[in-house]
């Protein structure tokens, strides 16, 4: 057991490399991170403008016949 635990003692040229290594990664992730953000932009509506325009309503989807509303779609379940 002691020449398996005796594998993961590093010198500490060894040490400062893991530590770059790991530090790297570390930098690497947050500047995805960052620059991720800074590439979404964000929706900013301008005042007085809708979604609709004027004179036409949303028309809902007429109730089943259990007084729910239909789903867009059914899914059809294959069976072998």
């Amino acid at each position: 057991m002691k020449r398996f635990f005796g594998l993961f003692v590093l010198t500490p040229a060894e040490q400062r490399v893991v530590i770059v290594l790991a530090l790297l990664l570390v930098l690497g992730a947050w500047y995805k991170h960052h620059r991720d953000l800074q590439n979404t932009l964000p929706i900013q509506p301008t005042p007085g403008a809708s979604a609709t325009p004027q004179g036409t309503a949303i028309s809902k989807s007429p109730p089943n016949q259990d007084g729910g509303h239909r789903p867009r779609y059914s899914p059809r379940i294959c069976r072998a």
